[in-house]
C-alpha cells in the first residue's frame, strides 16, 4: 500500500517517510506504523479524504473531492442546495447552507469541498458547507469562493 495513493494533499512524501521512520524507531512494527500514519494523514488539514473514510476521521472538519451525483429540492429556506457527492470509495449527503453564500454546484461537476463540517443524523455521516468552507472546481484549474 502506498500512503500517497490513499490520501491526496496534506503531507509531502518526505514528511510521510519521516513519520513512518519515527514510529518504527519507537518500536512499532511496520504494518502498524503505516496504518497509524495513514490515519494521521487523513486527519491532517488539507488532506483530501476518501468519502467512505469520512465517518472514521477523528476530526470535525474534512476535505473531500468527488462528483455531484444528485441534487434535491431543499426542505428549508435556510438550505441553498442539498445532494450527494461521490468518489470511487463511496458517497455521502452534503448540505450547502444559504448563509454560507457559496457558489452553486451542478450535477455531474467534480468539486472539492474544503473545511466542511461532519454532521451525524440517525447514525449516518453527512457534510455541511458553512461560511468557513470552500468549494473548488478542480477541472477549472482554480477555485471559486463567493
Amino acid at each position: 500500500m502506498r500512503i500517497s495513493d490513499e490520501v491526496q494533499g496534506g503531507w509531502s512524501r518526505a514528511v510521510v517517510a519521516k513519520q513512518l521512520a519515527e514510529k518504527v524507531q519507537r518500536g512499532r512494527d511496520v504494518t502498524k506504523a503505516v496504518l497509524e500514519t495513514l490515519e494521521d494523514l487523513k486527519a491532517a488539514p488539507g488532506a483530501i479524504v476518501p468519502i467512505a473514510d469520512v465517518p472514521d476521521v477523528p476530526v470535525g472538519e474534512v476535505t473531500v473531492e468527488g462528483t455531484v451525483s444528485e441534487l434535491w429540492n431543499p426542505s428549508s429556506p435556510a438550505i441553498a442546495q442539498v445532494g450527494l457527492i461521490e468518489d470511487e470509495s463511496g458517497r455521502t449527503k452534503f448540505t450547502i447552507w444559504e448563509k454560507s453564500k457559496k457558489t452553486v454546484v451542478r450535477e455531474g461537476q467534480t468539486v472539492r469541498f474544503r473545511a466542511v463540517k461532519k454532521n451525524w443524523y440517525q447514525g449516518r455521516c453527512s457534510l455541511a458547507i458553512t461560511g468557513w468552507s470552500r468549494i473548488e472546481f478542480p477541472e477549472r484549474g482554480r477555485w471559486w469562493d463567493e
